[in-house]
């Protein structure tokens, strides 16, 4: 039976189609399969020209990254680089530490020299004002405990792409991408187009997740989380749009969460506190793994307590919960979304686990998520 939140605290309802939502799309861009391909997805315009740097140690990398300025892009060789956790600030007392902002006409990029055996970052990276860097066609893997494969603080116009990360259920870390900030940033940001699992293997209860966005918004601030794969965070959230647990606390503005896959999650994505105007568009559930403390049913989208205004949901897809959404305060506006469990629902990928996985082979679900047209 298909179930639906609908304001009371469970609701079952009829199947909620979108088909004629569907038909209104006026432009069809289907991603490839792997993640090689930009063909889809807004990215930055060509660097006007720069310094181009190769490095193939981790003391290499360790002296350049300082030294980037305007333009410049750094390639890093195939193969392993045992960093430890680096932390990179915008401005800062220590000069090993201390980055260069890029501009929109001459980002600073860091990227892989064969993008078909991307380079991995072994530890955590921490960025803090990156204006205008672009990580793309990298592997992160955390290794160092508490800490996340990748913290994003601050910063205009930044784009991480292409781009693997897992390693926080090792760590024990709350996620595996952490984006934060404070005073309208992070602002104009892009997630896009990566891959993330392997999260929230601890006990603590619904507080580990795969992306967690605990930035502090103003109308200022916010970004976009779109065509990524997020799977395996069976105790939290593949998205949580929220800032600690303090009930009300500020938390992300202005985030479009669009045409992602999230599988095999706890929750799909979970609000928490005072976060506005935030839009979760196209993007396909599929199984929902973690209860409720004492009822066995699941949910996609969790509310938990009162959110801020603005928040809207609208043309997703739904598979294997026992309802789309648990919002017992009415805190976010719906459009149409579809959420079923009949057999013929099933997106049925092509493969499961991986980062060119989870195509559905259902032609009703093929049209949402990493694969799907843009909503």
């Amino acid at each position: 039976m298909a179930a639906r939140m609908t304001g009371r605290r469970f609701t079952t309802g009829r199947t909620v189609r979108i088909a004629t939502a569907l038909a209104a799309v006026a432009t069809a861009i289907v991603v490839p399969a792997a993640l090689d391909s930009e063909s889809a997805l807004a990215v930055a315009p060509a660097a006007a020209a720069g310094h181009s740097y190769v490095v193939s140690t981790v003391a290499q990398l360790k002296a350049r990254i300082p030294q980037l300025r305007a333009g410049d892009t750094l390639r890093l060789q195939p193969g392993t680089y045992n960093t430890g956790y680096l932390r990179y600030y915008a401005s800062g007392a220590n000069p090993t530490q201390t980055i260069a902002r890029g501009t929109a006409a001459r980002p600073i990029t860091v990227t892989s020299v064969n993008p078909s055996r991307p380079a991995v970052l072994v530890g955590g990276f921490q960025l803090t004002g990156a204006n205008y860097w672009h990580l793309t066609r990298l592997r992160f893997q955390a290794a160092t405990a508490g800490l996340s494969a990748l913290y994003m603080n601050n910063g205009v116009g930044w784009q991480v792409t292409y781009s693997e990360f897992w390693g926080a259920d090792k760590t024990r870390s709350f996620a595996n991408v952490a984006i934060a900030g404070s005073r309208g940033e992070p602002r104009a940001f892009v997630f896009a187009g990566n891959c993330l699992h392997g999260a929230a293997a601890t006990n603590r209860g619904n507080t580990d997740q795969n992306i967690y966005l605990s930035f502090q918004g103003t109308a200022a601030s916010g970004g976009s989380i779109a065509r990524n794969i997020i799977w395996a965070s069976p105790q939290g959230a593949a998205i949580k749009l929220g800032n600690g647990g303090v009930s009300g606390a500020l938390g992300p503005w202005n985030v479009a969460v669009t045409n992602n896959t999230l599988a095999s999650n706890g929750r799909q994505i979970l609000f928490f506190g005072n976060v506005r105007n935030n839009r979760i568009y196209g993007n396909l559930f599929y199984k929902a793994r973690t209860p409720f403390t004492h009822d066995p049913r699941t949910t996609q989208i969790y509310v938990a307590g009162r959110v801020g205004s603005g928040n809207v949901i609208k043309g997703n897809y739904g598979y294997g919960a026992s309802m789309f959404s648990f919002d017992p305060t009415h805190s976010l506006h719906y459009g149409a979304n579809t959420q079923s469990n009949a057999a013929a629902a099933n997106p049925s990928f092509f493969s499961q686990n991986g980062c060119t996985a989870y195509r559905p082979t259902s032609r009703t679900a093929a049209s949402f998520g990493r694969y799907g047209v843009i909503h």
